[in-house]
């Protein structure tokens, strides 16, 4: 029997990091579905970019532009707001012929919507009646207007007739006042002269009373004075008759 080998003792080695992971490459399956995704987009904007639909998405020779569209629509806007503020008008000043003025705007309005409606379906055969429609109401709104503005002239004329009456029977008033009174005018030459006169009369009535009260106290004083000296004679002639 062959003797066995000596052992030896080695120290071991301590195990070293696992390398990081790299992710893992794309599948085959994953390749094919994005390859199919591609492809189907490309067909798809291919179909789109044909001639046949660039030719069913595009609007009629006589379709409006988008600036167009901008001045129809802001017009009608602009429109509306001063009917708004016309009525708004009428309401805080009271005058009904502002509020008739708004009404009278309305036609107009109807003849602007009836063109917006035809243009919006590319002018079509079929919608002419619109056409017509808008003119009607065109002329009646230009009627109407015509007519409020008619009854705002009147009621103007009218309030300016009363307010000439008021202010003719005022000034007629002040006039003969004017004229049968003996006051003189204020600020001219005759009120001015008049004026100092009446000024210098009191100051003159104001001095004559000081220099009256000045007398009266004198005299006063003068009287109180012969009183005393009447007294003192009357008791030295008594006191003379005694002894």
């Amino acid at each position: 029997m062959a003797p066995l080998p000596p052992l030896r003792l080695v120290a071991a080695a301590p195990p070293s990091p696992p390398p990081p992971r790299r992710p893992p490459p794309p599948s085959a399956a994953r390749l094919a579905s994005g390859v199919a995704f591609g492809a189907a987009a490309a067909a798809a904007v291919a179909a789109a970019a044909s001639p046949p639909a660039l030719a069913a998405l595009a609007e009629p020779a006589n379709a409006l532009s988008l600036p167009t569209w901008a001045v129809h629509v802001s017009s009608v806007v602009e429109w509306v707001t001063a009917m708004a503020l016309v009525w708004d008008y009428g309401e805080r000043t009271g005058l009904k012929g502002w509020k008739g003025l708004s009404w009278g705007m309305v036609p107009l309005l109807g003849g602007a919507m009836c063109a917006c409606t035809w243009h919006f379906f590319y002018n079509s055969e079929s919608l002419e009646v619109l056409v017509a429609l808008q003119g009607a109401l065109t002329v009646i709104g230009n009627i109407t207007m015509c007519i409020a503005a008619y009854r705002i002239f009147k009621a103007t004329q009218q309030s300016s007739k009363m307010v000439n009456q008021v202010c003719g029977r005022a000034n007629r008033k002040v006039k003969h006042q004017n004229e049968t009174s003996t006051r003189r005018r204020y600020g001219s030459y005759e009120w001015m002269l008049e004026t100092r006169r009446v000024a210098h009369r009191a100051v003159g009535t104001a001095s004559d009373r000081v220099a009256c009260s000045k007398a009266a106290e004198q005299t006063e004083a003068s009287a109180a004075a012969k009183e005393a000296a009447g007294s003192c004679l009357h008791g030295s002639q008594e006191e003379e008759s005694d002894d």
